[in-house]
């Protein structure tokens, strides 16, 4: 009985019991920490590069900030130049509220009226809107537009035959304009009148330079026309 309770309490660890799984939980422990240490040494190391990054960042970003401010500054200067010179020109110009597109002239010859009645009422119309306005306005533009088509039937085609021939053409028009309106003005305005032609050029729709909207002729009020040394004898 003694041999078999020896037996059973026997005990081959010097260290006492369970000394093996505190070992193999150090061990455990032991790798944790080093995994742990490594982490944080990488993290460490990331989070360096991260603030390098983002100092960086940062300082790209003030420098992006100063552009955009001088930038700004820049377009609101240019804004302000622009709003300055609209007015000025709003106060020295007054459109017409009629005007005469395209459909009041025959293709060929250009300058050949389709309705001249109808023509004639809206030149009277104007008129009646000049007598209002020829003390703060005595000058009248007639300007005459066209579109970017060109005559097929010239003898001479190219972009700079076509742009001499649009420049001719509304001009013509222009011109009938012209003669109308001065038909209804008095012997002393006659001379105020002032004919101008753009060709194809500041086209009323840009995006559809062939547009017949483009062939138009506007009247403009001025209050000068001349360089103020020239307006004195």
């Amino acid at each position: 009985m003694s041999r078999l309770n020896e037996f059973i309490s026997e005990d081959s660890n010097q260290f006492g019991p369970g000394t093996e799984l505190v070992i193999a939980m150090m061990g455990v422990l032991l790798v944790m920490i080093l995994i742990s240490g490594q982490m944080y040494s990488r993290e460490r190391k990331q989070n360096k590069d991260a603030r390098a990054t983002r100092a960086e960042e940062q300082r790209g970003h003030e420098k992006l900030k100063l552009s955009y401010d001088e930038l700004r500054r820049k377009y609101e200067e240019l804004l302000s130049r622009q709003q300055t010179a609209a007015a000025d020109a709003a106060g020295k110009f007054k459109l017409a509220a009629h005007y005469f597109s395209a459909g009041n002239f025959h293709a060929r010859p250009v300058d050949r009226l389709i309705d001249p009645a109808r023509t004639a009422e809206t030149v009277e119309l104007i008129a009646r809107q000049y007598e209002g306005l020829s003390a703060e306005y005595p000058f009248i533009f007639v300007i005459g537009h066209s579109n970017q088509l060109d005559d097929l039937y010239a003898e001479e085609q190219g972009d700079a035959p076509r742009m001499r021939r649009n420049w001719v053409y509304a001009a013509r028009r222009a011109g009938v304009v012209a003669e109308l309106l001065q038909s209804r003005l008095p012997p002393e305005q006659r001379d105020r009148i002032v004919v101008v032609t753009t060709g194809e050029f500041d086209l009323k729709d840009p995006s559809e330079p062939n547009s017949q909207e483009n062939a138009l002729v506007e009247v403009i009020f001025g209050k000068e026309w001349k360089p103020p040394a020239r307006l004195t004898p």
